[in-house]
């Protein structure tokens, strides 16, 4: 089955739809991963790099950036918009997870290692 493709805005509207769904403290999140590969089914776990050196060693998950915040009360705030990710590759894709703890993953914006996950859709630029 193809992965659905959506727009910016459809994306926005789709995370905005579905927050209340997920508890804050679950570890559950959504979250955007930019790939020059687009797999047919899920991301394989993440490779550990070194001083910009690719390890054999894997992350117990995939590499993913967590861009839905959280106000001083917990619950999660409106997405209002959708980082580009050019820098991680050409397509961005939205993905919902469990995250994965581990030291310097506290952060509520950054990479984060998703233990598992599914993709939502490959998020397409506007016009």
């Amino acid at each position: 089955m193809a992965i659905k493709r959506m727009t910016e805005q459809e994306a926005i509207e789709y995370v905005n739809s579905h927050l209340s769904e997920i508890d804050p403290y679950s570890g559950e999140i959504f979250a955007l991963r930019g790939d020059d590969y687009i797999p047919a089914k899920n991301f394989r776990p993440s490779n550990v790099w070194e001083d910009g050196n690719k390890l054999s060693e894997k992350l117990p998950g995939v590499c993913a950036c967590w861009f839905v915040v959280r106000d001083v009360y917990g619950d999660w705030e409106e997405v209002k918009e959708i980082p580009s990710m050019k820098e991680y590759g050409d397509h961005r894709f939205l993905l919902r997870g469990y995250r994965y703890d581990m030291d310097g993953t506290e952060s509520d914006q950054g990479e984060v290692i998703l233990s598992s996950h599914e993709i939502v859709a490959i998020v397409e630029p506007e016009g």
